[in-house]
């Protein structure tokens, strides 16, 4: 089942439920006569990247562990819920496990990975927005007054698209690197906007953000730039989320030390 079959309504009949799994998260909703019960769970013994969603018939229980948030509402004969999909709430810092270099007046595409996020709504309320991933914070910027809260990510930094299918679990960005300098360069963490991206799905199901371009000029500067289209890899690709913060492509996003020079 592709995770983007999760996207859409769901009739959830007074009395019944569901569970959702995707990632490492397991949502389980019930539906009661004026109100909506859900629970969440991640268990990081689990990174599933397909969806599985399963009706749960009356008497629908939440599992007795697990401590229920409770959305008061209206009495309707046809309880519906509707399920998106999203990317994360801030920006996501990422470290590759190995050390990338890149020559200098060189350029790089890579594929860095990173977590989706679920959301259920009734009508256009929004009842949770999840994480299917555990995630570390971490702060990005120069000291401690300058910057921002991050999620802090590892990744393989991958240059081939075929190695980064094979381990599909969330949302793929391409990343163009670019040196314009005279040194060569460690590619040591980006930061990537990613509440400032719109998410795309393919043909195949696999799930996208637009592409962006990283350029270091000069030592511990370097800008992102948002492309604003579609990811020119993803075939017949489909829009199914909007930026949560969006920005304008021509805006370019200052990026301290992701790079280093090797001296």
């Amino acid at each position: 089942m592709p995770t983007t079959s999760l996207l859409g309504k769901q009739q959830v009949p007074v009395g019944t439920g569901l569970r959702i799994r995707l990632g490492m998260l397991t949502l389980w909703v019930k539906r009661k006569p004026a109100e909506w019960q859900l629970a969440s769970e991640l268990d990081a013994t689990s990174d599933r990247p397909i969806a599985d969603i399963t009706q749960l018939e009356a008497p629908a229980e939440l599992p007795i562990p697990l401590s229920p948030a409770r959305f008061a509402c209206r009495t309707t004969e046809t309880p519906t819920l509707t399920l998106r999909l999203a990317l994360a709430d801030r920006h996501i810092v990422s470290r590759p496990a190995m050390r990338f270099r890149l020559l200098e007046k060189e350029q790089a595409d890579i594929f860095i990975g990173t977590p989706l996020w679920l959301q259920l709504f009734d009508g256009d309320r929004l009842l949770c927005d999840l994480p299917t991933r555990a995630l570390k914070s971490t702060w990005f910027g120069p000291d401690t007054r300058t910057g921002r809260l991050c999620y802090a990510t590892q990744t393989a930094a991958r240059v081939l698209l075929d190695d980064v299918l094979k381990r599909r679990t969330g949302v793929i960005t391409k990343v163009t690197v670019i040196n314009r300098t005279d040194r060569l360069f460690i590619f040591d963490r980006v930061n990537i906007p990613i509440p400032s991206l719109t998410m795309y799905s393919d043909t195949n199901g696999t799930i996208w953000t637009e592409d962006i371009v990283v350029a270091h000029d000069r030592e511990e500067h370097a800008t992102v730039q948002l492309r604003g289209t579609a990811p020119a890899l993803a075939e017949g690709a489909e829009l199914i989320a909007r930026a949560r913060q969006p920005a304008p492509t021509s805006v370019l996003v200052r990026a301290v030390k992701q790079l280093r020079a090797e001296r």
